[in-house]
């Protein structure tokens, strides 16, 4: 079976200012551009204004599960597991290396290595939109040690696996 491209017509409100201005003009007006361009790109039915609400640490997390979710078929992952993604890149903040590095897990799940290495593969993918489209999100922010950490994320799947809810997943915070 020979397999043929699949083409589609990108449509984004207004004006493309070409790649120079997007990451030289340091504008309120180029900003607004650049998270039109961004939110466009993963999907035309984000709303960049939804992202922009987001604490800009979780923008990156948020875009690349939208993406799992929403433009691959079937979707990368269950909803319980989409959970887990979430509250460990919420939880994460509150610890310190010391403490992650002291995390252990007895148990290893096959399911959760793969789930966390197709999220990081979604998440390199939107860093690079990211700079592509002139940093609308602070470079320090979408690095992803803001967001992911495998052991915590393995703990945090393996409670979503057994049941526990939002609270419990996000240690009641």
């Amino acid at each position: 079976m020979i397999l043929k491209p699949r083409f589609f017509e990108m449509d984004v409100a207004g004006h493309h200012p070409g790649l120079m201005a997007l990451w030289t003009d340091r504008s309120e007006d180029m900003q607004d551009v650049r998270w039109k361009l961004f939110t466009a790109a993963v999907s035309p039915q984000l709303s960049s204004e939804h992202f922009r609400q987001l604490p800009s640490h979780l923008v990156v997390p948020a875009v690349s599960l939208f993406y799992l979710q929403n433009e691959c078929l079937p979707p990368a992952a269950a909803m319980w597991e989409v959970d887990a993604l979430i509250a460990q890149a919420v939880l994460l903040s509150m610890y310190d290396a010391p403490s992650l590095a002291n995390l252990r897990s007895h148990t290893i799940d096959t399911r959760a290595v793969r789930l966390a290495t197709l999220f990081q593969r979604a998440t390199r993918t939107v860093v690079m939109l990211v700079a592509t489209c002139g940093y609308p999100v602070p470079k320090m922010q979408i690095m992803p040690s803001q967001y992911f950490d495998g052991k915590l994320f393995h703990l945090t799947y393996l409670k979503a696996k057994s049941g526990a809810g939002h609270g419990d997943l996000c240690n009641h915070q």
